[in-house]
């Protein structure tokens, strides 16, 4: 906390390490008067005395409240206790305090002695007469008045001392000491003076031995360059525009340019780089002085008043910031080159091929040279005569038709008719003209509408307008996605496929244009749905921890598991990578990982699974964040060593930290020990403490933990906070089979799962992610090194070879296979086991409505109050739907899911709005996307709830609204939906 005393309000401030306000709540306040003495000793007033809260004279108490981590508390000093005060603050919750020492006075002959040496008795109070100097001038440093005796001065920096000489004073007024200022002290010294009075006939009472440091700062003018930026004011986009680069002085430089749009650099109010500021930032003092004479010559030493702060730190510098672009709707303007050399005295003219793009953007030229920095920036207004402003959704559904408002501007006077031509990508048709010439009115201002149309299929498009009048042109692209609200479905076939036989299977897509993928795998092992399922994994709507987790986890293997062309090798690491870097905002301060993004709840076997995952992912080459892995690491060590688990859930998920923390070879044997006998681990915990001797090498434990062995399989009732299924648990006892070089009983189980995975039932993300792991592992284990060889065909087309050293083999089919056969021959001696898959996706509204024990109905209204159907509605208008859900099943549910896709035409206006304004208690989180608004809860049983959404009619057209899911995230009997239904928008 920090204090600052304005008269008698004292402002007080909560700030964290990084300089933002904090909420800590209420705060107690003791205020103190401290006696002034000029002879220094240990008394009871000496201000340690204070700070062990053993205390003379206390003047006032009180609390405050800090709102925003602000706060002020007023306090009265009557009329004559002026003098020298201390304020104690202490935070209530944490427990820490701040203090500040600070004077009361009053005109005249009342105030405070003028002539001292500082708060503190040791300190030598030093000044100097300017606040930067430049090499070549003389520093100028003034002392107290009437210092006598001699003085050891020395110039320190970072790292070392510069100079050093002894100094003699004899009690002059104002003494002063002239330091002169070399390019070697750049970018700042510190003076320190360390001053020894004479111990007869000082004429003060301070202590013999006076300390003081003062720093200066220094500019060297030749380590700074001077670039220049030579570019018009103003660019016309589309073209090619010219950017010269120059040195002020004419010197020698390395420099890179960029061109980025003004707006994209606002939104974390980017600055451009300054090397300069930063390679000459102010240094911390890096010597460090100790000497007795506290201890040996004064009585007095203070504890507390080492009161000289030295440090240093990037000051007003700001942090770079940097995004990976993909095709996006509206791309950015980012434009960068470099590094150049420039000779001295030489100007380069750089070309800048800037697309169509209407705003400002900032050129900055960022160079160095040895040690030499400089920048330079430049603002440049990108103005067309021309302009188009293209109105469309955030997303369009198969088979919709809107209208699409085009507004055109024309800014030159001599551009009196514009020709506009509509180019619609793939999947869009206009109806009606796609070209069409109009008059620019006085406002120089006009609007058209072109009526579009959107096609049964799926995928990235886009939307070209064009304009062009007056010997002037502009065109606008607008990259936009098909989307389909139904999910997707897998078909596969299967056959086991001796040596030297040919299965014929037909392709047979079921899904829209856009939606179908096709795969081929052979293995040499009998399959376990590992694309269907892994595709399942992969595409499930919700973001919660356990299921980022489920996604990543079994495609740590796939690379050492599956032969697979590039692309798929190269999807599988960034669908890992990608679910690496997602963990990075559910992770606390504390290192564990959140249920969901920014929260505070733990689920704390989701966040040992998540753990679990970095292990493996680490282990198998991914590259996972250090700090990351530490912090959660450090944690999950500390609990595995102190925690006493009070429920069966609570010891079953310490097993499982302590397992994973065995696979990092830092295993807890004590806490392992300790928790093989609780009571409370169930079958599932001993199975993973099993796995955690095993890997430490006691073959006795994990014989003991596994005697009971599969028998004790048995599927849950409910999934509860482990998200167990008999699945689950399988897998990993399956670990422990694995870890412990249980051979027979390993294939036994693998081939059970890998039974259950190749059928049709539905299982949870935790059951799919535990199980793929397991079975990658395991295949892992036993089958290395035993390549097999297929060929295959599509229709009348050549035979492919393919030859695998890896258990699984993948080729992706084209979508021009449709109903066409396939010719797949086994070419090795022994049988393979093919898998061809299928997965598409439904067109909108062939999903039919559903109730079940989870009750759901939606009724929607004005934002007056009055009720309407929504099959017609007038554009522009404001909508609230109201939907109430309940959960009338025969238990509590934690990790319910309500998931509402938005008509295309319509748009998100409050997603956040719950029921009577309950804000966060109606929900534990909500996922607010473009298209979409997911809302995560729990219910007890019997229990009910309403939630609001409001939305606004914003495109005319007619639009698909797919119905509302409210479903059990564990439970595929625990689902309900509402019809879908085509919804008109009608323009005004």
């Amino acid at each position: 906390m920090l204090l600052t005393d304005i008269d008698h309000t004292v402002e007080l401030a909560a700030l964290s390490s990084k300089g933002d306000p904090v909420d800590i709540g209420r705060v107690n306040l003791t205020l103190y008067k401290v006696e002034w003495k000029w002879w220094w000793d240990k008394s009871g007033d000496d201000l340690s005395q204070y700070a062990s809260e053993r205390h003379r004279r206390r003047v006032d108490t009180g609390t405050a409240r800090l709102v925003n981590g602000r706060g002020k508390w007023n306090f009265q000093i009557k009329y004559p206790q002026w003098g020298r005060y201390l304020l104690r603050v202490c935070d209530r919750q944490g427990g820490h305090c701040a203090g500040k020492l600070f004077y009361i006075d009053w005109p005249g002959w009342a105030g405070r002695a003028q002539e001292s040496s500082g708060p503190a008795a040791s300190v030598l109070t030093m000044t100097t007469d300017k606040k930067r100097y430049s090499v070549g001038d003389t520093a100028v440093i003034e002392l107290p008045d009437g210092v006598k005796g001699r003085g050891l001065m020395t110039l320190e920096n970072g790292s070392r001392i510069l100079r050093s000489r002894w100094l003699s004073f004899d009690g002059e007024r104002r003494p002063r000491v002239r330091v002169p200022i070399t390019a070697g002290m750049a970018p700042n010294v510190y003076v320190s003076i360390t001053l020894l009075q004479p111990h007869a006939r000082r004429g003060n009472d301070r202590p013999i031995r006076l300390y003081g440091v003062a720093p200066l700062l220094v500019e060297d003018p030749k380590t700074r360059l001077a670039p220049k930026i030579q570019a018009a004011s103003v660019w016309e986009p589309q073209g090619i525009r010219t950017v010269g680069i120059s040195e002020g002085r004419g010197r020698p430089m390395t420099y890179t340019l960029a061109v980025v749009d003004e707006g994209l650099l606002s939104l974390t109010s980017f600055k451009t780089p300054n090397l300069h500021g930063r390679f000459y930032q102010r240094e911390a003092l890096g010597v460090l002085t100790w000497d007795l004479f506290d201890q040996v010559v004064g009585a007095y030493g203070a504890d507390l008043e080492r009161l000289i702060s030295i440090g240093g730190g990037f000051g007003e510098e700001e942090e770079l910031g940097q995004g990976q672009p993909k095709e996006r709707r509206f791309p950015p303007l980012v434009r960068f080159y470099g590094p150049f050399r420039l000779k001295a005295g030489e100007k380069r003219t750089h070309k800048i091929d800037l697309p169509q793009y209407v705003g400002a953007v900032r050129v900055m030229a960022v160079a160095g040279l040895k040690s030499s920095y400089g920048i330079a920036e430049q603002r440049i207004q990108v103005k067309s005569p021309i302009s188009l402003s293209v109105t469309l959704p955030r997303v369009l559904g198969p088979g919709e038709e809107f209208d699409m408002p085009i507004q055109v501007f024309a800014y030159d006077e001599n551009v009196t008719w514009v020709t506009l031509t509509v180019d619609p990508g793939p999947g869009l048709s206009i109806a009606g003209r796609k070209t069409m010439m109009v008059k620019i009115p006085k406002s120089r201002t006009i609007s058209q509408v072109f009526a579009v149309r959107v096609a049964n299929q799926a995928g990235q498009t886009r939307m070209i307008v064009r304009a062009r009048g007056g010997g002037r042109k502009t065109e606008s692209r607008i990259a936009i996605v098909i989307r389909v609200p139904n999910a997707p479905e897998t078909r596969s076939i299967f056959r086991r496929i001796g040596p030297g036989q040919t299965w014929r299977p037909r392709v047979k897509l079921h899904g829209m244009k856009g939606t179908n993928t096709t795969t081929l795998s052979v293995s040499s092992v009998p399959p376990f749905g590992l694309d269907r399922r892994l595709d399942y994994l992969v595409r499930f709507p919700y973001g919660c921890l356990e299921q980022i987790t489920s996604g990543a986890f079994p495609q740590v293997y796939l690379p050492k598991l599956v032969k697979m062309d590039s692309k798929r090798v190269a999807e599988v690491e960034n669908n890992v990578h990608g679910g690496i870097e997602r963990l990075k905002s559910f992770q606390t301060g504390s290192g564990a990982f959140s249920y969901w993004p920014g929260q505070s709840r733990i689920n704390h076997w989701a966040d040992a699974y998540a753990g679990h995952f970095l292990v493996e992912a680490k282990r198998a080459g991914y590259s996972v964040p250090p700090e990351m892995l530490k912090a959660w690491l450090a944690r999950n060590a500390r609990l595995v060593r102190t925690l006493r688990p009070r429920s069966r859930p609570a010891a079953d998920t310490l097993a499982y930290r302590a397992f994973v923390l065995a696979l990092t070879n830092k295993p807890d044997v004590g806490a392992m020990n300790r928790l093989r006998g609780d009571r409370l681990l169930t079958k599932t915990g001993r199975w993973l403490l099993a796995g955690a001797y095993a890997q430490i090498g006691e073959p006795g434990a994990v014989s003991s933990l596994l005697s009971q062995g599969s028998a004790l399989l048995a599927e849950y009732r409910a999934p509860g906070p482990t998200f167990g299924s008999m699945m689950r648990d399988a897998a990993i006892l399956l670990q422990a089979f694995i870890l412990s070089k249980d051979d027979s009983r390993a294939t036994e189980l693998a081939q059970d799962l890998a039974d259950e995975l190749g059928g049709r039932k539905w299982y949870s993300t935790q059951s799919l992610g535990f199980a793929l792991s397991s079975l990658g592992r395991y295949v892992l284990e036993r089958k290395k090194g035993q390549p097999f060889k297929f060929n295959y065909a599509v229709g009348m087309g050549d035979f492919k070879w393919v030859t695998s050293n890896k258990s699984i083999a993948s080729v992706s089919i084209p979508d021009s296979a449709d109903r066409k056969e396939m010719f797949v021959r086994n070419t090795s001696n022994r049988t393979l086991f093919a898998t061809l898959t299928t997965v598409g996706i439904a067109p909108p509204g062939a999903e039919r409505p559903k109730q079940g024990k989870l009750g759901i109905s939606v009724k929607y209204r004005f934002s007056n109050g009055a009720s309407t159907g929504i099959a017609k509605l007038a554009q522009g208008k404001d909508l609230v739907a109201i939907i109430r859900v309940k959960n009338g099943s025969a238990r509590s549910i934690r990790n319910l899911a309500l998931k509402y896709i938005v008509p295309s035409g319509w748009e998100i206006a409050e997603g956040r709005l719950t029921g009577k304004r309950r804000s966060r208690r109606a929900y534990d989180y909500r996922d607010i996307r473009d298209d979409r608004v997911s809302t995560h809860f729990s219910l007890r049983r019997g229990e009910s709830r309403t939630f609001s959404l409001r939305f606004t009619t914003a495109y005319a057209g007619r639009f698909y609204a797919p119905g509302i899911v409210f479903e059990d995230m564990y439970d595929a009997e625990l689902s309900s939906r509402t019809a879908g239904q085509w919804v008109e928008v009608i323009a005004p």
